[in-house]
């Protein structure tokens, strides 16, 4: 399981396009890995939850050259980042939430992440248990419906 981090630019582009920008390649990362898009914190308004969605991982590549300025206009994103992860089965959470109010879970740990963070598999499990009791018909449908694109329907 990753966290993705993503500036309050660039946030909304980022669910938009389902893939995000990095300057170094998320090398652990899996195709089908489960990851939650957050927005960095001090982008969040007063009220406004860090994590308001969940994606599964489509594939990591190196950006196409002017790829990242086209996607993501006004923040250099072309002298910024060199990778792309694409997403698919982008879904909104029911009920968003905020890594420190995880119980069981170490938010601090994940607090000055930049980017993105594989998960420790400590915390795996707190945050697993706190999305089946906040938005259990999200994370049902990612595991029960969420399909590669172009894989052949049964």
């Amino acid at each position: 399981m990753y966290l993705m981090k993503a500036s309050g630019a660039t946030y909304q582009r980022v669910l938009k396009l389902s893939k995000h920008a990095f300057r170094g390649r998320p090398t652990e990362i899996a195709e089908d890995e489960f990851v939650l898009l957050s927005k960095n914190a001090q982008d969040c308004g007063p009220t406004e939850p860090q994590v308001q969605y969940v994606a599964k991982v489509l594939r990591v590549r190196a950006a196409l050259p002017g790829e990242l300025d086209e996607s993501f206009p006004g923040v250099e994103a072309g002298h910024r980042w060199e990778y792309v992860v694409e997403f698919y089965w982008p879904k909104k959470l029911e009920r968003p939430f905020n890594l420190t109010g995880v119980r069981g879970f170490n938010g601090k740990r994940y607090g000055q992440v930049q980017t993105f963070a594989k998960l420790d598999p400590a915390d795996e499990l707190p945050l697993l248990d706190h999305l089946v009791r906040t938005n259990a018909a999200v994370l049902l449908d990612i595991v029960n419906n969420a399909e590669r694109p172009g894989a052949a329907a049964s």
